[in-house]
Protein backbone atom coordinates (compact mmCIF):
# COMPACT_ATOMS: atom_id res chain seq x y z
CA UNK A 1 0.00 0.00 0.00
CA UNK A 2 1.33 3.44 -0.94
CA UNK A 3 -0.21 6.62 0.29
CA UNK A 4 0.18 10.07 1.74
CA UNK A 5 -2.06 11.36 4.51
CA UNK A 6 -2.05 14.97 5.69
CA UNK A 7 -3.32 15.28 8.56
CA UNK A 8 -14.66 14.81 31.89
CA UNK A 9 -14.32 13.19 34.48
CA UNK A 10 -17.18 10.92 35.58
CA UNK A 11 -19.87 12.60 37.64
CA UNK A 12 -20.11 9.75 40.11
CA UNK A 13 -17.68 9.39 43.02
CA UNK A 14 -17.48 7.68 46.40
CA UNK A 15 -19.00 9.46 49.38
CA UNK A 16 -15.48 10.04 50.75
CA UNK A 17 -12.86 10.50 48.03
CA UNK A 18 -10.41 11.80 50.62
CA UNK A 19 -9.64 8.16 51.50
CA UNK A 20 -8.41 7.47 47.94
CA UNK A 21 -4.77 7.72 46.97
CA UNK A 22 -5.10 9.67 43.72
CA UNK A 23 -1.37 10.29 43.26
CA UNK A 24 -0.49 6.96 41.67
CA UNK A 25 -2.10 5.56 38.54
CA UNK A 26 -3.78 3.38 37.57
CA UNK A 27 -6.17 3.34 40.52
CA UNK A 28 -6.79 -0.24 41.72
CA UNK A 29 -9.80 0.48 43.96
CA UNK A 30 -12.92 0.42 41.69
CA UNK A 31 -14.62 3.04 43.87
CA UNK A 32 -11.63 5.41 43.70
CA UNK A 33 -11.52 5.14 39.90
CA UNK A 34 -14.68 7.26 39.90
CA UNK A 35 -13.00 10.25 41.56
CA UNK A 36 -9.29 10.17 40.68
CA UNK A 37 -7.96 12.00 37.62
CA UNK A 38 -4.85 13.61 36.13
CA UNK A 39 -4.56 16.68 33.91
CA UNK A 40 -1.52 18.17 32.19
CA UNK A 41 -1.38 21.74 31.00
CA UNK A 42 0.00 25.26 31.24
CA UNK A 43 -0.07 27.04 34.59
CA UNK A 44 -2.03 30.27 34.20
CA UNK A 45 -2.24 31.17 37.89
CA UNK A 46 -0.69 29.80 41.07
CA UNK A 47 -1.17 30.74 44.73
CA UNK A 48 -0.59 28.98 48.03
CA UNK A 49 -4.18 27.70 47.98
CA UNK A 50 -5.03 27.21 44.30
CA UNK A 51 -3.60 26.33 40.91
CA UNK A 52 -5.19 27.04 37.52
CA UNK A 53 -4.12 24.89 34.57
CA UNK A 54 -5.02 25.28 30.90
CA UNK A 55 -4.86 21.89 29.13
CA UNK A 56 -2.43 21.66 26.22
CA UNK A 57 -4.65 19.59 23.97
CA UNK A 58 -7.66 21.91 24.27
CA UNK A 59 -10.05 18.95 24.65
CA UNK A 60 -10.49 19.55 28.37
CA UNK A 61 -11.61 22.78 30.06
CA UNK A 62 -9.31 25.03 32.06
CA UNK A 63 -9.49 23.95 35.70
CA UNK A 64 -8.69 25.54 39.03
CA UNK A 65 -7.49 23.07 41.65
CA UNK A 66 -7.47 23.59 45.38
CA UNK A 67 -4.05 23.26 47.01
CA UNK A 68 -4.11 21.87 50.56
CA UNK A 69 -1.39 21.32 53.15
CA UNK A 70 -1.33 17.65 52.19
CA UNK A 71 -0.80 18.40 48.46
CA UNK A 72 2.62 17.19 47.33
CA UNK A 73 4.24 19.71 44.99
CA UNK A 74 7.30 18.78 42.94
CA UNK A 75 9.18 21.47 41.02
CA UNK A 76 8.44 25.17 40.58
CA UNK A 77 4.91 26.20 39.59
CA UNK A 78 5.49 29.38 37.63
CA UNK A 79 3.02 31.02 35.27
CA UNK A 80 3.48 29.62 31.78
CA UNK A 81 5.14 26.43 33.01
CA UNK A 82 3.84 22.97 32.13
CA UNK A 83 2.54 20.96 35.09
CA UNK A 84 0.74 17.67 35.69
CA UNK A 85 -1.95 17.74 38.37
CA UNK A 86 -3.23 14.57 40.04
CA UNK A 87 -6.53 15.25 41.75
CA UNK A 88 -9.73 13.89 43.21
CA UNK A 89 -13.22 15.33 43.43
CA UNK A 90 -14.61 16.07 46.89
CA UNK A 91 -18.04 17.71 47.25
CA UNK A 92 -17.80 18.88 43.66
CA UNK A 93 -14.39 20.48 44.15
CA UNK A 94 -11.17 19.53 42.33
CA UNK A 95 -8.59 18.89 45.07
CA UNK A 96 -4.97 18.48 43.97
CA UNK A 97 -3.21 15.60 45.71
CA UNK A 98 0.06 15.97 43.81
CA UNK A 99 1.50 18.43 41.29
CA UNK A 100 4.57 17.80 39.13
CA UNK A 101 6.08 20.99 37.75
CA UNK A 102 9.13 21.71 35.53
CA UNK A 103 12.26 19.78 36.37
CA UNK A 104 10.33 16.83 37.73
CA UNK A 105 10.42 14.22 34.97
CA UNK A 106 10.95 10.61 35.93
CA UNK A 107 13.23 8.47 33.83
CA UNK A 108 12.89 10.62 30.71
CA UNK A 109 13.78 8.88 27.50
CA UNK A 110 17.00 10.33 26.14
CA UNK A 111 18.11 10.49 22.50
CA UNK A 112 20.09 7.55 21.26
CA UNK A 113 22.58 7.45 18.44
CA UNK A 114 20.92 4.80 16.30
CA UNK A 115 20.48 4.66 12.51
CA UNK A 116 17.10 5.61 11.11
CA UNK A 117 14.78 2.99 9.61
CA UNK A 118 14.17 3.26 5.85
CA UNK A 119 12.89 6.75 4.99
CA UNK A 120 9.30 5.93 4.03
CA UNK A 121 8.28 9.54 3.41
CA UNK A 122 11.20 10.04 1.02
CA UNK A 123 10.26 6.86 -0.83
CA UNK A 124 6.61 7.95 -1.08
CA UNK A 125 7.70 11.38 -2.34
CA UNK A 126 9.84 9.74 -5.00
CA UNK A 127 6.91 7.60 -6.16
CA UNK A 128 4.68 10.67 -6.43
CA UNK A 129 7.42 12.49 -8.34
CA UNK A 130 7.41 9.70 -10.94
CA UNK A 131 3.69 10.31 -11.33
CA UNK A 132 4.32 13.99 -12.00
CA UNK A 133 3.33 15.24 -8.55
CA UNK A 134 5.76 17.20 -6.39
CA UNK A 135 5.24 16.86 -2.63
CA UNK A 136 6.49 19.55 -0.23
CA UNK A 137 9.72 18.57 1.50
CA UNK A 138 9.73 17.48 5.10
CA UNK A 139 10.71 20.42 7.38
CA UNK A 140 14.27 20.17 8.67
CA UNK A 141 13.14 20.54 12.29
CA UNK A 142 10.39 17.93 12.04
CA UNK A 143 10.10 15.23 14.67
CA UNK A 144 9.74 11.88 12.95
CA UNK A 145 7.67 8.98 14.20
CA UNK A 146 8.08 5.53 12.65
CA UNK A 147 5.02 3.21 12.88
CA UNK A 148 6.54 -0.07 11.82
CA UNK A 149 7.24 0.49 8.11
CA UNK A 150 5.10 3.66 8.00
CA UNK A 151 6.28 7.11 9.03
CA UNK A 152 4.75 10.29 10.44
CA UNK A 153 6.25 13.70 11.08
CA UNK A 154 5.42 16.87 12.97
CA UNK A 155 7.14 20.17 13.76
CA UNK A 156 5.15 20.60 16.98
CA UNK A 157 6.96 20.09 20.31
CA UNK A 158 3.96 18.09 21.51
CA UNK A 159 2.62 15.34 19.30
CA UNK A 160 -0.60 13.44 19.93
CA UNK A 161 0.03 10.24 17.98
CA UNK A 162 -3.31 8.47 18.45
CA UNK A 163 -6.60 9.27 20.15
CA UNK A 164 -9.54 7.01 20.93
CA UNK A 165 -12.65 9.06 21.63
CA UNK A 166 -11.56 11.86 23.95
CA UNK A 167 -8.60 9.86 25.27
CA UNK A 168 -5.10 10.77 24.11
CA UNK A 169 -3.70 7.24 23.93
CA UNK A 170 -0.10 8.14 23.10
CA UNK A 171 1.53 11.56 23.47
CA UNK A 172 5.16 12.49 22.88
CA UNK A 173 6.60 15.69 24.36
CA UNK A 174 10.07 17.04 23.70
CA UNK A 175 11.96 18.19 26.79
CA UNK A 176 15.39 19.63 27.49
CA UNK A 177 16.62 16.24 28.69
CA UNK A 178 15.02 14.09 26.01
CA UNK A 179 11.53 12.84 25.31
CA UNK A 180 8.61 12.59 27.68
CA UNK A 181 6.04 9.87 26.95
CA UNK A 182 2.46 9.65 28.20
CA UNK A 183 0.30 6.66 27.35
CA UNK A 184 -2.72 4.66 28.44
CA UNK A 185 -2.41 0.88 28.36
CA UNK A 186 -5.65 -1.10 28.51
CA UNK A 187 -6.47 -4.78 28.47
CA UNK A 188 -8.73 -6.35 25.87
CA UNK A 189 -11.68 -5.67 28.15
CA UNK A 190 -10.95 -1.94 27.97
CA UNK A 191 -9.96 -1.66 31.61
CA UNK A 192 -7.02 0.62 32.36
CA UNK A 193 -4.19 -1.65 33.47
CA UNK A 194 -1.20 0.66 33.32
CA UNK A 195 -0.55 4.32 32.72
CA UNK A 196 2.51 6.32 31.76
CA UNK A 197 2.53 9.99 32.72
CA UNK A 198 5.65 11.90 31.69
CA UNK A 199 7.65 8.64 31.70
CA UNK A 200 6.55 7.72 35.22
CA UNK A 201 4.97 4.28 35.22
CA UNK A 202 1.94 3.27 37.22
CA UNK A 203 1.14 -0.44 37.14
CA UNK A 204 -1.95 -1.94 38.71
CA UNK A 205 -0.54 -4.08 41.57
CA UNK A 206 -2.96 -6.92 40.81
CA UNK A 207 -1.38 -7.35 37.37
CA UNK A 208 1.99 -8.63 36.21
CA UNK A 209 2.82 -6.04 33.58
CA UNK A 210 6.57 -5.70 33.10
CA UNK A 211 8.50 -2.63 31.95
CA UNK A 212 12.01 -2.50 30.52
CA UNK A 213 14.25 0.39 29.54
CA UNK A 214 12.93 3.25 31.71
CA UNK A 215 15.51 6.04 31.80
CA UNK A 216 17.28 4.95 28.60
CA UNK A 217 16.63 5.44 24.89
CA UNK A 218 13.98 2.72 24.77
CA UNK A 219 10.89 1.63 26.63
CA UNK A 220 9.05 -1.70 26.43
CA UNK A 221 5.88 -2.87 28.22
CA UNK A 222 4.86 -6.55 28.39
CA UNK A 223 1.50 -7.93 29.48
CA UNK A 224 1.07 -10.80 32.00
CA UNK A 225 1.32 -13.32 29.14
CA UNK A 226 4.74 -11.96 28.20
CA UNK A 227 3.51 -10.34 24.99
CA UNK A 228 5.01 -6.98 24.08
CA UNK A 229 2.20 -4.44 23.94
CA UNK A 230 4.33 -1.29 23.65
CA UNK A 231 7.82 -0.57 22.38
CA UNK A 232 9.26 2.90 21.92
CA UNK A 233 12.77 3.73 20.74
CA UNK A 234 14.12 7.28 20.86
CA UNK A 235 16.49 6.75 17.95
CA UNK A 236 17.99 10.23 18.00
CA UNK A 237 16.96 13.77 18.87
CA UNK A 238 14.35 13.89 16.11
CA UNK A 239 13.20 10.32 15.59
CA UNK A 240 11.01 7.88 17.49
CA UNK A 241 10.02 4.33 16.56
CA UNK A 242 6.79 2.80 17.93
CA UNK A 243 5.34 -0.71 17.91
CA UNK A 244 2.54 -2.16 20.03
CA UNK A 245 -1.13 -2.82 20.63
CA UNK A 246 -3.48 -0.24 22.10
CA UNK A 247 -7.10 -0.83 23.18
CA UNK A 248 -9.91 1.61 23.82
CA UNK A 249 -12.57 1.35 26.50
CA UNK A 250 -15.27 0.33 23.98
CA UNK A 251 -13.60 -2.36 21.88
CA UNK A 252 -11.41 -0.09 19.74
CA UNK A 253 -8.00 -1.46 18.83
CA UNK A 254 -4.77 -0.16 17.30
CA UNK A 255 -2.14 -2.71 16.29
CA UNK A 256 1.19 -1.35 15.07
CA UNK A 257 3.29 -4.12 13.52
CA UNK A 258 6.52 -3.97 11.56
CA UNK A 259 4.83 -4.53 8.19
CA UNK A 260 1.20 -3.54 8.79
CA UNK A 261 -0.73 -1.09 10.98
CA UNK A 262 -4.39 -1.86 11.72
CA UNK A 263 -6.93 0.52 13.27
CA UNK A 264 -10.37 -0.79 14.33
CA UNK A 265 -13.22 1.34 15.66
CA UNK A 266 -16.93 0.48 15.86
CA UNK A 267 -17.00 -1.48 12.60
CA UNK A 268 -14.59 0.83 10.75
CA UNK A 269 -11.19 -0.48 9.70
CA UNK A 270 -8.12 1.33 8.40
CA UNK A 271 -5.01 -0.57 7.33
CA UNK A 272 -1.74 1.18 6.63
CA UNK A 273 1.56 -0.09 5.26
CA UNK A 274 4.52 1.84 3.93
CA UNK A 275 2.60 5.13 4.27
CA UNK A 276 3.61 8.68 5.14
CA UNK A 277 1.62 10.84 7.58
CA UNK A 278 2.09 14.53 8.37
CA UNK A 279 0.31 16.14 11.28
CA UNK A 280 0.36 18.25 14.40
CA UNK A 281 -1.19 18.49 17.82
CA UNK A 282 -4.67 17.37 16.78
CA UNK A 283 -3.76 13.70 16.59
CA UNK A 284 -2.39 11.90 13.54
CA UNK A 285 -5.07 9.20 13.66
CA UNK A 286 -8.28 9.44 15.70
CA UNK A 287 -10.67 6.60 16.45
CA UNK A 288 -14.18 7.97 16.99
CA UNK A 289 -17.61 6.40 17.63
CA UNK A 290 -18.50 7.05 13.99
CA UNK A 291 -15.30 5.94 12.30
CA UNK A 292 -11.61 6.70 11.88
CA UNK A 293 -10.18 10.13 11.13
CA UNK A 294 -6.78 10.32 9.42
CA UNK A 295 -5.27 13.81 9.49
Amino acid sequence: MLGLFIFTPLSLWPTDCTKCDCSHFPISDPECVKCCFAQKGEVTNSTSTSLTVKPISGKQPTKTFQIQKSTKINGQLQQGAIATVYYHIVDGQDIATRVDGPGYIHGALVPGNLPLPPDTCAEVAEQFKKLGRQLPPMPADAMRVFFGNSEGFSTQPRLIVWTIGTDDILVLQKTESGMSVSAKVRGRDGQLEAQIVDNEFFINPRNLFRIQGAGTSSLSVFNPEGQRILEIEFLNQRAIKILGTFYGSNGEEITIGENEQVFLSHGAKFVSSHSCFGGGEGGMIELTPTGILVR
